[in-house]
């Protein structure tokens, strides 16, 4: 079903690309390849419990531009492990903070975010948005349970 479902968006992102951009289709398009990219996610996270039952649970902050999301993050996480700053659109990435968790727990969440990249926290990069971060958090936070916390990029 995952194949099906990955060449179906190649295909609309095909005929999307064909289009120009004032073709009623290509809005419609566009909100299929997005229904199909929910779809995707939805059968990888099924088979990252499947195949890796250990993996912890992944809980995740979201919200528009400048609403504190990493500032909550790091209240939440008792760090500073989230960078922040006054600038709007400053996360790019989603950064994985483990706590009460290790890193190798989460062998397979590189099969679940597909083609992105995992790399360090201090090589992400502005220029390049196919990556993510998982670090350790070494504080301790009395309202998480063991788990895998996101600070996540704005999505307005």
């Amino acid at each position: 079903m995952l194949e099906f479902i990955q060449l179906l968006n190649k295909k609309y992102q095909a005929i999307t690309a064909s289009l120009k951009s004032n073709d009623p289709r290509c809005q419609l398009f566009q909100q299929r390849i997005e229904q199909l990219f929910l779809m995707e996610a939805f059968i990888r996270k099924g088979l990252l419990l499947e195949t890796h039952p250990e993996t912890p649970l992944q809980i995740a902050i979201l919200g528009p531009t400048q609403t504190g999301k990493s500032t909550v993050a790091n209240l939440i996480l008792n760090s500073n492990s989230a960078g922040i700053s006054p600038l709007a659109g400053y996360t790019v990435h989603p950064q994985g903070f483990c706590h009460q968790s290790t890193a190798d727990q989460c062998v397979g969440l590189q099969g679940f975010y597909g083609r992105f990249q995992q790399l360090q926290q201090s090589e992400l990069t502005p220029d390049r948005y196919d990556c993510y971060s998982l670090t350790e958090n070494h504080t301790h936070s009395v309202v998480l349970p063991d788990c895998v916390f996101w600070d996540t990029p704005d999505f307005d």
